[in-house]
């Protein structure tokens, strides 16, 4: 019953090309990369992300990939996604814990990375959000933890 697919850093649009070919898809990223993808698929919506700007369709389901571990104020992005209201959200964010092994003290290895949390960290933060259906390790080898929301 999903119909409209927002993926938050869509990058090259992989996903939304990929696995919802047949959706009505919103992609939203950097401007230099949605102006790559308004002129490779100009038929899909490419959003600047400006965490201000609402599409008018109503959103079904909104990712958000890997996308929170670059945000220095994550709280921006978990309050645009409840501004678009989706039936389900679905992040997914590197665990710490599988990450590295030792103390974890100072900054993520990754330099592009602001924060990451331990499964038990993400869980609880995302939690004062969202409902949270489904929380688990989705790449042990990449160190990936996925939870499926919703409002």
């Amino acid at each position: 019953g999903l119909n409209v697919i927002c993926d938050i850093g869509c990058g090259s649009g992989f996903k939304l090309l990929e696995y919802f070919e047949s959706f009505t898809t919103i992609g939203i990223d950097l401007p230099t990369t949605c102006d790559f993808l308004r002129k490779k698929w100009p038929d899909r919506c490419w959003l600047d992300a400006d965490f201000e700007t609402v599409p008018s369709q109503q959103v079904d389901l909104v990712i958000a990939s890997d996308v929170i571990e670059h945000l220095l104020h994550p709280n921006e992005l978990l309050e645009y996604i409840k501004k678009l209201g989706p039936r389900y959200v679905v992040l997914s964010t590197p665990e710490r814990n599988l990450l590295r092994t030792g103390t974890h003290n100072g900054p993520p290895e990754n330099p592009t990375h602001v924060r990451e949390w331990s499964f038990v960290e993400f869980h609880a933060y995302i939690a004062q959000w969202f409902q949270i259906k489904e929380h688990f390790i989705s790449c042990a080898a990449q160190g990936t933890q996925c939870l499926l929301c919703t409002l």
